[in-house]
């Protein structure tokens, strides 16, 4: 998780003295296909490992002593995507020398996405007022301060 990675400074620290693995699941309700383009009926399930022991350990197989699994709505699905999105396009302006293939690599796969729905058509479905009722307003305001950090940002 995000705390455990903010204490581990090091190379070393990110590789050893592992015990937990998050795992996601992308899915519809409707069943069968695990992926749809329509991102108002993609849904996410993200499922945490906790081992016995921690990696690297001297057999290759351990015990897994907890699983949590819990599911993202669409919305907050696309609400994850869009902020990972700026994530990884903060990460590669944060540093002094900026490394324009890299730069240019996220930024294509931010706006013209080819494989999954991009922003627009996350802004096109979760930003729409008659949409947005339907949904907690705590929820669309995560969405819309994500969109306002994505676009100044841009």
């Amino acid at each position: 998780d995000k705390e455990t990675l903010i204490n581990r400074h090091s190379q070393y620290e990110h590789n050893f003295d592992i015990d937990s693995f998050i795992f996601e699941t992308p899915f519809t309700k409707e069943g069968g296909k695990a992926y749809t383009e329509d991102v108002s009926k993609q849904w996410k399930r993200k499922t945490t490992l906790k081992l016995k022991s921690s990696l690297p350990f001297v057999t290759n197989r351990l015990l897994v002593e907890k699983k949590e699994e819990f599911e993202l709505s669409p919305i907050e699905n696309a609400t994850e995507l869009i902020s990972n999105k700026v994530q990884a396009l903060t990460n590669e302006l944060l540093p002094t020398q900026i490394n324009k293939k890299t730069l240019a690599i996220q930024l294509h796969g931010t706006l013209l996405t080819q494989v999954n729905a991009g922003p627009l058509a996350v802004a096109q479905t979760f930003l729409n007022p008659e949409v947005r009722q339907n949904f907690n307003p705590e929820i669309t305001a995560k969405m819309d301060k994500v969109f306002i950090d994505f676009v100044q940002l841009l």
